[in-house]
């Protein structure tokens, strides 16, 4: 397969020396074969650039950094250090693979100009394995991508969703709460592998989005912002979700916070059906911040009388 080389301090145009360049076209195995002993013949350094995730279809790609450049004090590359996002020194190349963990599939896949040239121009940060926090939610993310939603887990998630609306409709919100954490539990993971897909994802969300309003209508306003938050992070175009999240953010008197969230509601909300309920949020808003100036001012009142 092929890669994407990076020289040190030379022209990427294509057509220009420096280009992006690949081997002549061979056999793929035997590329594979050829590929494997350059790396296994060599030091590397290897920098994570794009994760393998489901949202990129759990394409990957890394850049490999020859460590003689570092060592022999080779002039900087600008282009993998802007990859990297630190100092590179002398050649380096990337690398891409396709890393499912739930179908246990792993291959090389051709790292085109194409794909250089999208990442150069949007670095993302990459992956700090001296950062304990970052490692533990790539970690968490990994593990979720590698779980295998069961046909019997799908059935008894979409059946504690069922359960947690009829509790709330019978005023039960604490049973309520339980049955859409059953549902949460259950569709955990790989629904794009399920025939119902669809069907599971919606569940889900409307799960977190329903333990949400129960949370909120109970006064447990830091586990309904919690919720939903992760609504908005499952669906970032969830008018509901991003309705709730300014709710619980004006409760615990997160004006700015909710401000925002009231933005990217309004900006989601293309028919204007919450239209009505923002107005009425924000009046509630002010309401909350005069209440809270007033008694900040009665307390340092207190203080200095």
């Amino acid at each position: 397969k092929s890669k994407s080389n990076i020289p040190a301090d030379k022209s990427t145009n294509p057509g220009e020396e420096g280009a992006a360049t690949f081997p002549p076209k061979k056999d793929d195995d035997q590329m594979a074969g050829l590929l494997a002993a350059a790396i296994d013949s060599s030091s590397y350094e290897i920098v994570p650039v794009v994760m393998p995730m489901r949202a990129n279809k759990f394409i990957g790609t890394s850049l490999y950094i020859d460590d003689a450049g570092r060592f022999k004090e080779l002039p900087v590359n600008s282009r993998a250090s802007q990859l990297a996002q630190k100092d590179i020194r002398g050649d380096a190349f990337l690398l891409s693979n396709h890393d499912d963990p739930a179908l246990d599939e792993w291959k090389r896949v051709d790292c085109s100009t194409d794909t250089f040239d999208t990442i150069l121009k949007n670095p993302k940060p990459t992956l700090d394995t001296s950062n304990n926090s970052a490692m533990a939610r790539a970690t968490m993310l990994r593990e979720n991508d590698a779980k295998v939603i069961s046909p019997e887990a799908a059935a008894a998630g979409l059946k504690a969703k069922a359960d947690g609306n009829a509790f709330f409709s019978s005023g039960d919100l604490k049973a309520a709460i339980q049955a859409y954490s059953s549902c949460i539990e259950a569709t955990e993971g790989r629904a794009d592998l399920c025939p119902n897909e669809t069907e599971i994802t919606g569940a889900r969300l409307a799960s977190v989005l329903n333990r949400s309003l129960c949370y909120g209508k109970m006064g447990d306003w830091n586990r309904a912002e919690k919720d939903a938050a992760y609504a908005v992070m499952l669906d970032g175009g969830s008018v509901k979700g991003w309705f709730r999240l300014a709710t619980a953010r004006t409760y615990l008197n997160d004006f700015a916070g909710a401000e925002e969230a009231i933005v990217h509601c309004e900006q989601v909300d293309d028919s204007k059906t919450a239209a009505s309920d923002i107005s009425q949020l924000r009046t509630q808003i002010t309401t909350n911040e005069a209440r809270l100036e007033a008694v900040e001012k009665k307390k340092y009142a207190k203080m200095f009388s």
